[in-house]
Formats: C-alpha cells, sequence, structure tokens
C-alpha cells in the first residue's frame, strides 16, 4: 500500500503529464481538422454555421486569438459573397428555422459586446453597424448543460457560442466564435 506522501508525490508527477497529454490531443484535433479544411475553408465554415455557404464566396478577413488555454480564444471571419451566392444563400437560410430577423436579441448583444470592447486582442462583429439582414446563434455551452439552457447567457459560467450575422446590404456573412 502506497503511503500518504508517496500518493501526494505520484499525484504531483501524474496530474501535469497527464494535462499535458490532453492538450497535445486537442492541439492533434485541430491539426486534423486544420488539414482537412485547409484547400477547402468554406466547407469548414458550413459545418460551423449548419448551413451551405455558396463555393463561389470568398474569405476576405480572419482573425483568431485561440493558442493559449486548450479551446479558450475567440475567432471572427468576413465571408464575401456574389450576388448569385446571397440568393443560394437567402433560400438555403429560409428552410432553416434557426436563422432569424435582425435585430439580434438583446442578451446576445450583451454576449457579443462583452468581447468587443476596444482593446488590441477584442474582436468581432460590429452589430450596430449592421442593420438589415438575418443572424444565426448557436448556443454551445447550453448544448453541454442543458440544465443551464433557460438561465440568462450573461449569468453563465463560460461564454460558448457562435454567431453568425448576414448582412444583406453588404453581401457580408460575419461568423464570430466565443470560447471561455
Amino acid at each position: 500500500m502506497l503511503s500518504n506522501r508517496k500518493l501526494s508525490l505520484l499525484l504531483i508527477i501524474l496530474f501535469p503529464l497527464l494535462l499535458a497529454l490532453s492538450c497535445i490531443i486537442q492541439d492533434s484535433k485541430n491539426i486534423d481538422k486544420s488539414i482537412k479544411y485547409k484547400n477547402d475553408p468554406l466547407s469548414y465554415y458550413s459545418e460551423t454555421i449548419d448551413t451551405k455557404i455558396p463555393t463561389d464566396s470568398t474569405v476576405l478577413m480572419y482573425k483568431d486569438n485561440y493558442g493559449g488555454f486548450p479551446m479558450d480564444g475567440n475567432s471572427y471571419v468576413i465571408i464575401q459573397l456574389t450576388q448569385k451566392g446571397r440568393e443560394t444563400f437567402i433560400k438555403t437560410t429560409d428552410k432553416n428555422d434557426k436563422w432569424s430577423s435582425l435585430p439580434i436579441k438583446k442578451d446576445f448583444q450583451e454576449a457579443i459586446g462583452v468581447f468587443d470592447d476596444g482593446d488590441e486582442d477584442s474582436f468581432g462583429p460590429d452589430i450596430s453597424k449592421i442593420k438589415n439582414g438575418i443572424y444565426y446563434f448557436r448556443d454551445r455551452y447550453a448544448e453541454n448543460y442543458p440544465e443551464e439552457s433557460k438561465t440568462n447567457i450573461n449569468n453563465r459560467y463560460a461564454y460558448n457560442f457562435t454567431v453568425v450575422i448576414f448582412d444583406f446590404d453588404t453581401n457580408k456573412l460575419h461568423i464570430y466564435t466565443v470560447d471561455t
């Protein structure tokens, strides 16, 4: 039988090793995903937002600050749709009950605003400038913790969501993902 001292020492050694192993496993999953979608980022974003993005679309901008603590950070991408792509995309969203007309619900607006406070590490859609369009909000926190689904998103322990806004005036699709 191990003494308390030896057991404590064993735990002190094993815990960092297990933590490092979990980080390596998560990184390998991210690498697999980046290899899979390297030549086809629109498929990745289509999968992320549960809606097909037309293949004639162009990624205009991408930012992310993931890379510190595993699965902690945010990303923001802007995708330009062509006029033909716009029509196809709108037809697709009309068939999908996950999309709603703007404006975004107030509690979602507050959650998005938390991460766009003006410092250089903050970024995200300026939703006050988008007046004409539709949005999709995926609450991954509530998916993982269904008992919290009725709790206001701003009163939870963490933010884990994806918000997508399609601006009808510019034909731009804004995809913003937050994980805390």
